[in-house]
Parts: structure tokens; C-alpha cells; sequence
């Protein structure tokens, strides 16, 4: 555990960001893709959005919100709650 905190604390706060936006989009996007591999990631320029100081901490999830729920009750057959 020493080692992935130190490997963590490492990096700057601004490249951990990009890695988490990172990660994200890649959650959303196999959400869209219903939970399948043929998704291709959206470049939002996260360079870009960090030189001019516009880069996200968090990423819009409404997709998430709003279709997530209504997938899982199809799939399981419950009403969502």
C-alpha cells in the first residue's frame, strides 16, 4: 500500500485530474455503448482546457442518471425506485 501511495502522491493534482476525467468518459462512454467495447472515447482537450484554465473536476454524469436506472429495471425487470 506504501508503494501506491507513493506512486499517488508523485503526480501533480492537475495530472491526476486528467487521468480521473479520463476514466470517467471512458465509464460514460461504455454506458452508451450498453456496456459493450465499440466505444470511442470523445477528445475534449484537456491540455487545451488546463492551459486556459477551464479543465473540468468532474464531468456531466446525466447520462448516467438518466438512462442507468431505466436500463437496470428492463434488464432485472423491477421498476426503479
Amino acid at each position: 500500500m506504501t508503494t501506491v501511495h507513493d506512486a499517488f502522491t508523485e503526480f501533480e493534482p492537475e495530472t491526476l485530474n486528467k487521468v480521473f476525467l479520463s476514466l470517467f468518459m471512458c465509464y460514460n462512454a461504455i454506458v452508451e455503448c450498453n456496456g459493450g467495447n465499440t466505444y470511442a472515447l470523445p477528445h475534449i482537450r484537456k491540455d487545451a482546457l488546463a492551459w486556459t484554465g477551464e479543465l473540468p473536476v468532474m464531468i456531466d454524469a446525466t447520462f448516467l442518471s438518466t438512462h442507468l436506472v431505466p436500463m437496470a429495471s428492463i434488464v432485472t425487470g423491477s421498476s426503479p425506485v
